[in-house]
């Protein structure tokens, strides 16, 4: 269980990567080796930044420095995706377990059910017209800013429906994987759920997560907290809970991280041989 939740960890940063070059191809050819490494990269320098935004400035890091805005934008609606995906399969994920294991009332589970569709539905129309928004961001920064501007936000405007419903098929397998990981960490640690059960609770734990505004190291405390909160109600044992929590940070964050961190020694050392090289 545990070799095979090890080797689904590429296949998790394969899937980002995938989904990150649906905007990237946009104003870049940028190869799916390199985006590999700047994925990886942004994992490193987001490590101990708040909701990891110091992805944005690892992505930027390993690709051209003209393209540093429209990196962002890119990650930007990367991020969008996945967070659709993350709350579609969380909020089914919360009613299943709220029913079943917190006993909430039918109207409650209606109005949070109705809610949280309303609210899907929402991010899904912002996400496909979210060229829209242009007109408002001209406004917000004025003439000056906006004739400096308009050329990084490219993504924005030319993106097509096509390249977003593909990015949001990528970010429902990534999803599907790292819940896939999860699962087989608690079978190697001896916690049998019911599989539907299990990954209604996996979707729990990864939907509430997402509201807590840390860094991973403090979000994983966090989710350490809801864990042991969600799993404690199926019996389980709070050390392989904390075991299961903690080897999924280590396997689809922590060894991501050192490997980006490589890729970001190399090519500075690359780049500033090549410097002193044409110096001399």
């Amino acid at each position: 269980w545990l070799i095979l939740a090890i080797a689904l960890m590429p296949v998790n940063w394969i899937f980002e990567t995938l989904k990150w070059r649906q905007f990237t191809q946009v104003f870049s050819k940028i190869s799916f080796w390199e985006s590999f490494q700047a994925v990886l990269a942004g994992v490193t320098v987001s490590l101990f930044t708040p909701n990891r935004i110091g992805e944005y400035g690892g992505r930027i890091l390993l690709t051209e420095q003209r393209h540093g805005w429209r990196v962002i934008v890119a990650t930007l609606l990367g991020g969008f995706s996945q967070m659709i995906v993350l709350f579609s399969a969380g909020l089914v994920g919360f009613l299943w377990f709220s029913y079943n294991h917190l006993g909430l009332k039918m109207y409650l589970l209606f109005i949070i059910g109705v809610t949280g569709l309303l609210f899907m539905l929402a991010l899904t129309i912002a996400f496909f017209r979210i060229q829209a928004i242009i007109p408002l961001i001209r406004w917000v920064v004025g003439k000056s800013i906006w004739r400096r501007i308009r050329k990084q936000i490219i993504v924005l405007r030319i993106c097509t429906s096509r390249q977003k419903l593909t990015a949001l098929g990528w970010a429902a397998l990534r999803y599907m994987t790292y819940s896939m990981q999860y699962w087989l960490l608690l079978q190697f640690l001896g916690i049998y759920v019911p599989i539907l059960a299990a990954f209604a609770a996996i979707a729990t734990i990864f939907l509430i997560q997402t509201g807590v505004p840390l860094p991973p190291v403090g979000a994983f405390l966090a989710r350490a907290e809801i864990a042991l909160f969600v799993w404690g109600s199926f019996g389980a044992n709070e050390i392989s809970i904390l075991a299961a929590t903690f080897g999924l940070f280590i396997i689809n964050l922590t060894l991501p991280a050192l490997l980006g961190a490589i890729f970001i020694v190399k090519i500075k050392v690359l780049k500033l041989s090549g410097y002193e090289k044409n110096a001399v």
